[in-house]
């Protein structure tokens, strides 16, 4: 409750102290020095279909840096916010939607000592992490979709042998999407989709191996 208290206090301080907001382009990140309850604002733009990442990493001192993630320039509606407290790295994942707009991220300083940080942000095209283009921009059934085209199931396929396939995208997905992962290990994310595939009865070494391609990318600066 205090530390969403004190990002009210600073976002309302934020928009009065910036104009606009600094613009992270893909491939690169931003890195500040900030003293005690400082705040900073970025925005960053996703495609249609792809999945946010935002990583922010202490780099000097014992500041307790946090992220905000918002949906609109007027910070109206926040949708994602990181909770892990201390120096340790955050690490925020947002939902697959039809995006095509950008996204508004406020840094704050939840300490009352200073320091450095740096932030990331990415984006994961499912579409090219197998290779193929869909129209469809949900991840849900791109996953799915996938799964299904890579190891020949089609519609003639059984009905268990689908509805597995289906299951074992939708463990993939809710495990990585719209999450605060910052303190959960890659190793265990993989565990875990390996124990839910297998108690589906629906594991293959693409399965896995797609799976542990997307942690990849997610963990890339974490």
């Amino acid at each position: 409750m205090k530390k969403k208290m004190l990002f009210a206090l600073l976002l309302l301080l934020t928009q009065y102290a910036f104009a606009g907001c600094k613009t992270i382009p893909e491939g690169k990140y931003f890195t500040l020095s900030m003293r005690t309850t400082g705040s900073a604002c970025y925005q960053y733009y996703v495609a249609s279909g792809n999945m946010p990442v935002f990583t922010l990493k202490n780099k000097k001192g014992q500041a307790d840096f946090d992220l905000a993630i918002y949906n609109d320039s007027e910070f109206s509606k926040r949708i994602g916010l990181s909770e892990y407290s201390g120096t340790a790295s955050e690490l925020l994942t947002l939902a697959t939607e039809d995006y095509n707009k950008y996204f508004y991220i406020i840094v704050t300083n939840a300490s009352n000592n200073s320091g450095t940080y740096e932030l990331y942000a990415k984006q994961i095209d499912f579409a090219n992490q197998f290779g193929e283009v869909f129209a469809e921009t949900m991840v849900d059934y791109a996953i799915e979709w996938s799964l299904k085209a890579l190891l020949g199931i089609d519609q003639d396929s059984s009905a268990s042998t689908q509805q597995n396939a289906a299951r074992t995208s939708a463990a993939i997905s809710s495990m990585l999407q719209g999450k605060t992962l910052a303190g959960t290990s890659r190793d265990l994310l993989i565990d875990e989709i390996k124990r839910s595939t297998v108690g589906d009865g629906f594991i293959s070494d693409f399965t896995v191996n797609y799976a542990i391609s997307i942690i990849d990318e997610i963990y890339e600066y974490y």
